[in-house]
């Protein structure tokens, strides 16, 4: 329902705004156990036109995430393009004990465009958490996620 709601409130924003919403399946790998969920991403590229400002929250099983940060367009052509990410935040483990860890992660995305305004994406990336150790010290865990989806980019770009 918050998807569809914010497709209609994209007919009318002004013609300058420039942003994507991107909606997808993801999975999560880490310490040898796979994690399936969802990803929702919001990317606003109003200020630059290849740099981008990103906010994304993704469920899996056992983690929540909020992540923020960077997105820089690297490569656009008119049915394919790339792009890398460079977000940090924190994560919500839910094992015993629960943890909230912080997280610092990149990924890559690869669209390829269906008409002017949706494309399907695949975004492999890396994220590394540091979580408390059982034994009293932290240590750090990588996870890869991979999330595949739609976009919708709002705007002329």
């Amino acid at each position: 329902m918050p998807f569809c709601f914010l497709l209609l409130l994209a007919q009318y924003v002004p013609t300058d705004f420039k942003a994507e919403i991107f909606g997808c399946y993801a999975n999560l790998r880490a310490e040898k156990q796979t994690q399936h969920g969802w990803t929702a991403t919001y990317t606003d590229y109003s200020l630059f036109r290849r740099w981008g400002l990103t906010a994304e929250v993704s469920q899996e099983t056992d983690t929540r995430a909020y992540l923020f940060g960077g997105t820089y367009r690297a490569l656009r052509r008119p049915r394919f393009a790339l792009t890398g990410r460079i977000v940090a935040g924190l994560t919500d483990w839910n094992r015993v004990p629960t943890q909230t860890a912080f997280t610092f992660g990149f990924a890559q995305s690869i669209d390829w465009r269906l008409n002017e305004h949706w494309a399907l994406r695949v975004q492999p990336g890396f994220r590394f958490l540091r979580l408390d150790d059982p034994a009293g010290g932290r240590r750090t865990v990588l996870a890869t996620p991979l999330a595949t989806g739609v976009v919708y980019e709002i705007g002329n770009r």
